[in-house]
C-alpha cells in the first residue's frame, strides 16, 4: 500500500493516524513511515522518544520533508510492502508531490463544521495533482475525534453526504486514551484505527483485483 496521509490544515490527528496505520501494516510485510512536514516532524521525534524508551519499532521512519520526496520514494519503493506519507498542513507542495507518488489520499478530519468547510481545497488540489501529472488520485475523508455520546459524527456524515465527498465508514473516536500516549508509544491494539485499516486493505485488494482484471 502507498498512501498519503494529508490536507491543507495542520492539527487534524494525521501524524496520529499515520502511526497507527503503520504499526498495523507493518504486521503483514516491511513498512516506512515517511515524515514530510517540516514544521513539526512529529513522526519522526516520536520515534526517537520511542527508541530512547526503549521500543523496538516495527516501521521504518524517515523524515524526508524537503522537494526531493518524490525521487526518494521512487528510489526504495520496491524493498517495502507498504508506504505511509505524513504531510503538513501547510505545505501544498510536499502534499502534491506525495499525492503524485502514493494516489491514494487519507485525509483526517473532525466532526466540526469548520473544518469539514476546508475540505474542497484539499480535494482541489488533489484534482490538480490529477491535470498536472496525468495520474489518479483517491482521497477518502476519515472523520476523527468522533464524540459517539453526541451527534456531530451522523451531522458531519450527513452534511459530507450532501457535499458528495467520499468518507470511510470506520472512524475514529474522541478521548481514546491511548491515541494520546502515540508520542513514544508504539501500539500493541489499534483500537479504532484496527477498523480503519481493515476498510484500506480490503479497497487496496479490490483495485488490484480490478487492474489484474482490466489487464487480461
Amino acid at each position: 500500500m502507498l498512501l498519503t496521509i494529508g490536507g491543507l490544515k495542520g492539527g487534524l490527528g494525521k501524524s496520529t493516524t499515520a502511526w497507527f496505520l503503520g504499526a498495523g501494516l507493518a504486521r503483514t510485510g516491511p513498512t516506512l513511515l515517511v515524515d514530510a512536514d517540516p514544521a513539526s516532524q512529529s513522526l519522526f521525534g516520536w520515534a526517537s522518544q520511542a527508541i530512547e524508551a526503549g521500543h523496538e519499532l516495527p516501521f521504518e521512519v524517515q523524515p524526508w520533508s524537503t522537494l526531493d520526496l518524490g525521487r526518494k520514494i521512487r528510489a526504495i519503493r520496491d524493498r517495502y510492502e507498504h508506504i505511509v506519507i505524513d504531510t503538513g498542513g501547510e505545505t501544498s507542495r510536499l502534499f502534491a508531490i506525495s499525492c503524485g507518488v502514493t494516489h491514494d489520499l487519507l485525509v483526517p478530519v473532525g466532526p466540526y463544521r469548520a473544518e469539514l468547510e476546508r475540505l474542497p481545497a484539499t480535494f482541489e488540489a488533489a484534482r490538480q495533482v490529477e491535470e498536472e501529472t496525468g495520474e489518479p488520485v483517491y482521497p477518502r475523508i476519515l472523520l476523527v475525534k468522533v464524540d459517539r455520546r453526541t451527534l456531530n459524527g451522523p451531522q458531519a456524515r450527513e452534511y459530507l453526504a450532501g457535499s458528495g465527498l467520499p468518507v470511510m465508514a470506520a472512524e475514529v473516536r474522541f478521548s481514546v486514551p491511548d491515541y494520546a500516549r502515540a508520542p513514544g508509544f508504539v501500539p500493541d491494539e489499534l483500537g479504532d484505527y484496527q477498523a480503519v485499516l481493515d476498510e484500506l486493505l480490503a479497497g487496496d485488494a479490490a483495485g488490484a483485483e480490478a487492474a489484474a482484471g482490466a489487464a487480461t
